[in-house]
């Protein structure tokens, strides 16, 4: 989580960067539900709707941006952010604590972040990395059609 801030801070983003991290941030997550499912099954089998849910969506999600753009999906919006961090919480406090409720908030975060990135490709006309939200592509679209031809990406920053 704390890879993009340094790059931002020091001004080291480029287009394979945002793309790397939209990767290994998979890779952790799905190693993180393969560490639960190994040592705490019962979290994720108590959860089996919402895993195949996030899974079919994600599929859908870098499936449907790959075919759109022909790349991989980096658009590290706010709600993704925020989510990262809240799911990093969350299972920690499983791990101390062992309530599967913690594990449900995160998955369901991770669907939310799933059906977000879906819209949010549905929504581009081009490929763009680090887009804020889905709000920021409805507010440049309706800009555009006062008279404003080229899509604007807010960037809160």
């Amino acid at each position: 989580m704390l890879d993009g801030a340094i790059a931002r801070r020091f001004n080291w983003c480029s287009q394979f960067g945002a793309r790397l991290d939209s990767i290994s941030d998979l890779a952790l997550y799905m190693a993180v539900t393969l560490a639960i499912c190994v040592s705490r099954g019962y979290a994720i089998s108590e959860n089996c709707l919402l895993v195949l849910v996030g899974f079919a969506l994600q599929i859908h999600h870098i499936w449907y941006c790959w075919s759109k753009f022909r790349t991989f999906p980096a658009y590290h919006s706010d709600l993704a952010r925020l989510s990262a961090y809240g799911i990093f919480f969350l299972v920690v406090f499983f791990w101390c604590f062992g309530n599967t409720l913690f594990i449900t908030v995160s998955l369901a975060l991770w669907v939310l972040c799933s059906v977000e990135g879906v819209l949010i490709t549905q929504r581009l006309q081009e490929s763009r990395e680090n887009v804020p939200g889905l709000w920021a592509i409805q507010s440049a679209n309706s800009e555009s059609k006062i008279g404003n031809s080229e899509l604007k990406v807010v960037n809160l920053e």
